[in-house]
């Protein structure tokens, strides 16, 4: 390793702090290129749920990753003022669950007129108490899909409070959809059978979303990427992704499994020198074979187009 690539990597494992409260309000926006899909601010990666499936644990997740300490509120406004949102490029609020940060209402009130706002959450009672003070205009925006997105978790509560919590914020104003897994579990399907037609009746946009990983000794999921996921064994590839992902602590990652484990950090979205060229790079890679689903899944792209994957990878030879 020479001498400027050491010293990039030191600076990288910097205490988020000396990014923190520096002074200097006015940091520059990133450059984005076209070809980045997704933003996202994982504001915290604790959850009210504690389910057996949960992506944040897949990937080589560890509890280094989760228990990482979270930027200040002020730091997140500072940060999303960074971001040349679009109203088909929101930044996605997400977790964890982004309800139990204290950032989400700051966000919603002090961030730079005219920024776009996504959420992801699974509205436990608490997301509603805060949302219903949020500014209604930075959820909604005209999309394929809802801006805040709710997941409904079978036995994670009930379904009537969770259905009274997405008809109060419709009511007061925002855009919601709610989602619910195809698990492999027919006693789970059923439970998301019965959401949906429920839902359904109501008016409520309900979509269905492909189990993703291993349950029950099985791997579940269309994935672009032969073995790319819960793999006997890792190898080495070189890969890029369209996602600029953020963690709690600021620091930017390449992928969901790095963020989740707290790895390998890219740059830092308090960092001035950061410009966002840096997700340009194809970048190597010992950990193939333990990607999270949600980086080489087949799916849609931010316009609901199929056959989209957000990593792109090269093996090699």
């Amino acid at each position: 390793m020479d001498s400027a690539t050491s010293h990039k990597a030191a600076s990288l494992t910097t205490s988020p702090a000396s990014y923190e409260a520096s002074g200097q309000p006015g940091l520059p926006q990133l450059a984005l290129s076209p070809r980045i899909n997704y933003v996202a601010f994982f504001l915290t990666l604790d959850c009210v749920q504690n389910c057996a499936y949960c992506l944040v644990n897949q990937g080589n997740g560890s509890s280094t990753g989760r228990n990482r300490r979270a930027m200040p509120p002020q730091d997140w406004v500072r940060a999303a003022d960074r971001i040349p949102t679009r109203m088909d490029l929101p930044i996605t609020l997400q977790g964890g669950e982004p309800a139990l940060s204290p950032a989400l209402p700051v966000l919603a009130a002090e961030t730079r007129p005219g920024t776009k706002l996504d959420m992801l959450s699974t509205l436990p009672p608490q997301a509603v108490k805060v949302m219903l003070d949020m500014p209604r205009e930075r959820f909604i925006r005209q999309a394929p899909y809802a801006p805040i997105r709710a997941t409904f978790h079978p036995g994670c509560g009930s379904l009537d409070n969770f259905i009274q919590r997405v008809m109060a914020l419709i009511e007061a104003g925002f855009q919601v959809g709610v989602y619910g897994l195809e698990y492999p579990d027919p006693s789970l399907r059923e439970q998301v059978a019965e959401a949906q037609e429920r839902c359904l009746a109501l008016g409520l946009d309900f979509r269905t979303k492909e189990f993703l990983g291993p349950w029950q000794g099985s791997l579940y999921g269309t994935y672009t990427y032969e073995h790319a996921v819960d793999a006997a064994q890792t190898m080495t590839a070189t890969c890029r992704t369209s996602d600029l992902l953020v963690a709690p602590d600021g620091f930017i990652h390449r992928c969901h499994a790095d963020l989740y484990s707290g790895r390998d950090p890219i740059g830092h979205i308090l960092d001035p020198g950061f410009s966002g060229h840096e997700l340009e790079e194809f970048r190597p890679c010992d950990h193939y074979g333990r990607c999270n689903p949600c980086d080489v899944k087949l799916t849609t792209n931010r316009h609901q187009v199929y056959g989209f994957t957000s990593v792109e990878i090269i093996f090699d030879a």
